[in-house]
């Protein structure tokens, strides 16, 4: 049996969290990266440079351990709240859009929001949803 096993690098990682986790298409998280599809297909081909690892793991919020070595959980601490926090904010804002009559406009301009709100650090999103409270319940 002739069984020729490669050593995964950090470009085989990605690819599999960008396709079983993110689900997202490559040219969209070029976008996130703020790379072209062309670099992002490079760094899958050959791996991911070591001076752009720990952009790569802030940005998708990936422990840069699984990225460089595969040790260790994929997400960062905390990615599973973030991602429940913003399914149940879009579940209301959807329940809410006719209520407020939201417009396409609306609709882009939450998308950016969310695109944005993922960039962040875990202070700054806590800073940013204790603002928001603050603004639709000012009491609390």
């Amino acid at each position: 049996m002739n069984s020729t096993h490669q050593k995964q690098h950090s470009g085989d990682r990605l690819l599999n969290v960008i396709e079983k986790n993110l689900e997202l298409p490559q040219a969209e998280v070029a976008r996130l990266l703020e790379i072209t599809p062309q670099r992002l297909s490079n760094w899958i081909k050959r791996g991911i440079p070591s001076g752009e690892i720990r952009k790569v793991a802030d940005i998708l919020h990936i422990q840069r351990d699984f990225l460089e070595l595969e040790s260790g959980p994929i997400f960062s601490k905390g990615y599973d709240e973030l991602q429940l926090g913003w399914q149940k904010g879009l579940s209301i804002i959807a329940e809410k859009k006719a209520e407020y009559n939201y417009t396409k406009q609306d609709d882009q301009l939450l998308k950016e929001l969310i695109e944005k709100c993922g960039r962040l650090t875990e202070k700054q999103r806590q800073a940013l949803v204790q603002m928001a409270n603050s603004m639709i319940d000012p009491e609390s």
